[in-house]
């Protein structure tokens, strides 16, 4: 009867031990610290959301900035091309969808599980210093195994 009671003691604490711990605590910041790229401090303040790491390998890529960049007549119009370049030969559209968001859409495909490089110039960007450094985009596309396409269902 007493070993009973002590095995029972021993399971409850083990239990309330595995209960008690945080497990997503450390997990959650190796991955964060992983897929996170360092941001300049000058780059910070004005980005609000970019791709931290993967990417469709034909869907738009897009950036968005904490205030207006550009004038509100430039929306929806193609944009300069040197505003971004990517270090793959695949061709690419720049349209400002809004006065504060950049949406990069390949012209075509982006190569399936390739690693690339993509660098925002602030060259042409409204309140964001022109002397600021490039920021680079390290991404990577996602190795897609096969496509399914469904005509006329």
């Amino acid at each position: 009867m007493r070993a009973a009671f002590l095995i029972k003691s021993i399971l409850l604490f083990v239990i309330l031990g595995l209960v008690a711990c945080d497990k997503n605590s450390d997990t959650s910041q190796m991955a964060d610290a992983s897929s996170t790229q360092s941001v300049s401090a000058a780059w910070a303040e004005h980005l609000s959301d970019y791709p931290r790491r993967w990417v469709a390998a034909d869907a738009p890529i897009y950036i968005r900035f904490t205030h207006p960049v550009v004038a509100s007549d430039q929306v929806n119009k193609a944009a300069d091309d040197d505003l971004v370049e990517l270090d793959i030969d695949t061709p690419i559209n720049l349209v400002f969808t809004a006065e504060d968001e950049l949406r990069i859409t390949p012209a075509e495909r982006f190569p399936n599980g390739t690693a690339f490089h993509l660098t925002l110039t602030a060259d042409g960007l409204k309140d964001i210093d022109q002397s600021l450094d490039d920021f680079v985009l390290n991404l990577e596309t996602l190795k897609q195994e096969f496509d399914l396409q469904v005509n006329s269902l």
